[in-house]
């Protein structure tokens, strides 16, 4: 039979694939036959004195220059820190950022029987008491001097009052009942009521009807002349003149539409401006003043400047300076600006409030304005706002273009509940009508207690963050200062109370129950007086928190990249030019971001991973069984 002959193999070719090995994958078999895996790619690791195997945790807080306007609040300590020093700039924000949001330098969020006005502090308001007894009817007041004696008028029913702010004041009984608010100028008193108008004169004592109509008037005195509403007519009386305003009187203006009520009228330099709504519109008119025949001044028919968005109704108006208008409307209270034309550009709601704004007063460089209901505890009392500090959305000046809104605070509470008609000041002093009766701010004596909500604090960032010290700089003038916190879940924990003889200006430790970590923390500062006339003072608050993210773990190894080596159970594995192809895989892992599973098979160790860095070193010269690929790759590990 004929002989089989065989051909001899080149032993100079490697195998076509280890034994127990994938082909050429880089996968080289058995994952759990490596120190290390990523994904299905194993290795050993190279670990050396020069290249060491490493785990550590990523830098939570960056280094960074402190560019913030208070110097130093992110460089001092390894703290994040978050200090005030004023609170003059009002109430109304959310979130206490005055770093990013330059909007929220010294503001915060609430309070309630707290002046913010002066620089630099915070501390208890005056007391309001009632004077006098409630009244079935609406109560009017409204300010005025006799013989430069301040005091107020006060108008309800059919009586009307005058009373000032040293002596004894004088009352009598007007012609009919209803009487609206008075409107004084000049040692004299005019009040609209039921059938006519009245002159009050609080010298004498004497109130005198000088007008009769058809209706309930409502009067004002503006530019020297007297303007009389009836319905939706408004009419201009001679202040020495008698009779019926209809006939009268000159009919300014007639709004189309017979339910128009006419709330109020305010002067500017060369014009008056007059307020009213029906139903659901609501705007502004202008009447200027110009020159009849005879050269005599006389005020020209209404002209509209000013539409309010639909549905607000303008309840009240003030202007002052020649320059400011104040609008109380049914949906808040918005501040604009007047020329002596009488143009009107009005800005957004400084304050929204869920009941209409009836009166407003001015005084230096505020606004005081009536409010219902409105303050943190349900009473009424007085809306203060800051006219010379329009908020801005990108820096702390009050010049150029701004958001229309102003700093506003909650001022004196006439600690009751029901509607507020009006407001005058005496002096310094407020004196508000609410629900009936009339109460007036105390020279001296201050309100019981206190308190100020500084806004949320979260450092910018919704990460969470470890709330460390507090500390407040206060003078407690014998009262008592209680700090709380107040977590995101609305509960409020005392952080501690100064009482007399306890430092007030070193850090204190905020220990708060149950969780250890917030995102954002606000602080609340209650102050109780010792005595009527002396107030605790405020005049610093430092905040002091640690981020408290989760942390990120990197792990360096140094892997082993031949195209052959020996697993850890001492098998030979790989074939020519898998060290490249392993590497390769690795540096695919590496460009695409793409999250691998990483075991550790020497401690068991697996978690999900993403490739940072690789730096390889070949150290292996070529020779005719190997690629000269192999080396040592330092690979960089992040945890996810």
């Amino acid at each position: 039979m004929p002989s089989i002959a065989s051909i001899a193999p080149d032993i100079t070719e490697a195998l076509p694939s280890a034994l127990g090995s994938a082909s050429g994958s880089g996968s080289l078999g058995d994952p759990s036959a490596w120190d290390v895996t990523f994904g299905g790619l194993g290795f050993n690791l190279a670990v050396s004195k020069e290249k060491p195997y490493l785990r550590g945790t990523e830098q939570v807080r960056k280094d960074q220059i402190d560019t913030s306007e208070s110097a130093g609040e992110q460089s001092l300590s390894s703290y994040w820190v978050r200090s005030q020093e004023s609170w003059d700039r009002g109430g109304g924000i959310r979130w206490y950022e005055p770093g990013s949001e330059l909007e929220t330098v010294n503001r915060y969020a609430d309070s309630q029987g707290i002046d913010v006005w002066t620089r630099a502090q915070f501390s208890l308001l005056s007391s309001m008491a009632a004077v006098g007894e409630a009244s079935a009817a609406d109560v009017f007041v409204s300010g005025l001097s006799v013989a430069g004696v301040s005091g107020y008028v006060k108008a309800t029913g059919a009586a009307i009052s005058w009373t000032p702010e040293t002596g004894t004041g004088v009352s009598t009984t007007l012609a009919d009942d209803g009487a609206t608010q008075p409107s004084a100028a000049g040692g004299i008193a005019w009040v609209g009521h039921n059938g006519g108008v009245s002159k009050f004169d609080p010298v004498t004592g004497v109130a005198t009807e000088v007008y009769t109509c058809t209706g309930v008037a409502r009067v004002w005195w503006v530019k020297a002349r007297l303007i009389v509403a009836l319905g939706a007519a408004l009419y201009e009386c001679t202040p020495t003149g008698t009779g019926v305003v209809e006939t009268v009187g000159t009919l300014l203006y007639t709004y189309p539409q017979s339910t128009w009520t006419w709330t109020d009228v305010a002067e500017t330099g060369g014009a008056i401006l007059a307020s009213g709504y029906a139903d659901n519109d609501s705007a502004l008119f202008r009447f200027t003043l110009e020159q009849d025949e005879n050269n005599m001044p006389i005020l020209s028919g209404g002209s509209q400047v000013a539409h309010m968005p639909p549905g607000e109704r303008v309840t009240c108006m003030g202007t002052y300076l020649g320059t400011y208008v104040v609008l109380g409307t049914s949906a808040g209270v918005r501040v604009g600006f007047v020329n002596d034309a009488g143009s009107v550009q009005y800005g957004a709601l400084t304050v929204e409030l869920a009941s209409p704004a009836l009166d407003v007063t001015f005084r230096d460089r505020f606004a005081y304005v009536a409010v219902t209901n409105a303050f943190p505890s349900g009473h009424s009392g007085v809306l203060r706002i800051d006219l010379s500090s329009e908020l801005h959305d990108n820096d702390y000046s009050t010049t150029g273009s701004g958001t229309g809104r102003y700093a506003h605070a909650w001022d004196v509470s006439a600690e009751v509940i029901g509607t507020a008609m009006s407001l005058a000041l005496v002096g310094t002093r407020v004196v508000l009508a609410a629900a009936r009766t009339v109460y007036e701010q105390s020279a001296t004596d201050l309100v019981p207690s206190g308190w100020l909500d500084t806004g949320r604090i979260r450092f910018r960032t919704v990460e969470p963050k470890a709330f460390r010290r507090v500390r407040l700089v206060a003078a407690l003038n014998g009262g008592k200062v209680r700090l709380t916190a107040i977590t995101p879940a609305g509960n409020e924990h005392r952080v501690i109370e100064f009482v007399a003889g306890f430092a007030t200006d070193s850090d204190t430790a905020i220990q708060l129950p149950g969780k250890t970590t917030h995102q954002y923390l606000s602080f609340k500062v209650t102050l109780t007086k010792a005595n009527d006339e002396e107030s605790p003072v405020i005049s610093g608050l430092v905040v002091k928190a640690v981020p408290a993210a989760s942390r990120v773990r990197l792990y360096q190894y140094p892997l082993m990249v031949q195209d052959r080596e020996g697993d850890r159970f001492g098998e030979t594995r790989g074939q020519r030019g898998d060290a490249y192809l392993r590497l390769a895989a690795l540096e695919a892992m590496e460009e695409t971001g793409s999250p691998e599973r990483v075991t550790d098979n020497r401690t068991g160790e697996s978690f999900t991973g993403q490739i940072d860095t690789i730096d390889f070193s070949s150290t292996t010269p070529p020779d005719n069984e190997e690629s000269g690929f192999g080396g040592i790759a330092v690979v960089t590990v992040r945890r996810l």
